[in-house]
């Protein structure tokens, strides 16, 4: 007879079980939910009858069986709900903001003293925004061959660094051989 013993694959997700294979969170909204639900069907049932005292009693015991057993994107009952109810009560509306190199520009002459004007371009208004940044043929040739430039750069780079590593390798393989060769013959 072999034994297994079931390992939860994220150790954050374990969860003791105490009694019936619920957890204590489990355990305490479940006889929570019992004790309120016996008590509202108790006091209902007289003054409702017990139609009403059953719908009464399940829409009043659902959210606290919730509590204790729904969990959603690893986020119990409780916060998930506030982070439903925060989405849906908040302005939602985002706004979009640049940060332009223009303006840190402006601030940077502003903040030294100096009060040089920085050429812009009129633009027709009657122009949409969108219409500006528009890629042509001229714009993708211009990147193109930045990117060339750059991979170009790179490789002159590698080209000289591993050029200054072979110089280095081989200085030390000639000090190594050479000092064994000098000793060689002293010996002889």
């Amino acid at each position: 007879m072999s034994i297994e013993v079931r390992i939860p694959k994220e150790i954050t997700e374990y969860k003791e079980k105490i009694l019936f294979g619920l957890s204590i969170r489990q355990l305490a909204c479940f006889s929570l939910a019992i004790v309120t639900g016996v008590g509202t069907y108790y006091f209902a049932n007289k003054s409702l009858g017990s139609d009403i005292a059953s719908y009464i009693v399940i829409l009043e015991v659902i959210p606290i069986f919730a509590t204790g057993f729904v969990k959603k994107n690893n986020f119990t009952f409780e916060k998930y709900a506030s982070i439903i109810l925060k989405h849906s009560l908040r302005n939602n509306r985002r706004t979009y903001r640049t940060n332009l190199l223009i303006e840190e520009e402006r601030s940077d002459r502003v903040a030294a003293g100096t009060k040089t004007k920085i050429k812009t371009k009129k633009t027709n208004k009657k122009r949409r925004e969108v219409e500006g940044f528009k890629v042509t043929k001229k714009g993708r040739k211009r990147k193109s061959k930045e990117a060339i430039k750059e991979i170009k750069a790179a490789r002159q780079e590698y080209r000289k660094k591993k050029q200054e590593i072979y110089k280095a390798t081989e200085e030390r393989s000639s000090t190594t051989h050479g000092s064994t060769n000098d000793k060689v013959q002293e010996n002889v």
